[in-house]
């Protein structure tokens, strides 16, 4: 099941009201696509690190949206979310390099 939480605008002022808490999150384009699976021991920090950094140039040029989940069991819940998305899309998020 995809992350129910609703989207977000993916802005530092947005993302700065998150809390560091571990859990694991999806970035969006324009369309509200997932195009970016990841996880985090401190989710605001790490939606920082995405929103204030050039790199990788796919999320900071695709990703307009996000949205979060948080939970204790982020890994196996983000390998979770990226096989889902693999079954559905018979390929990975456009931006995910690795997997999980």
């Amino acid at each position: 099941m995809p992350i129910l939480a609703p989207w977000k605008l993916f802005i530092d002022l947005i993302v700065d009201l998150e809390t560091d808490q571990p859990g694991v999150y999806e970035l969006g384009n324009r369309e509200s696509q997932v195009i970016y699976i990841g996880s985090s021991g401190q989710i605001r920090t790490r939606l920082l690190e995405h929103v204030k950094t050039y790199r990788p140039a796919c999320i900071k040029t695709n990703a307009v949206v996000y949205r979060v989940e948080y939970r204790a069991n982020r890994m196996a819940r983000e390998r979770e979310l990226y096989d889902e998305f693999l079954s559905v899309n018979r390929r990975a998020p456009r931006c995910n390099d690795t997997t999980p």
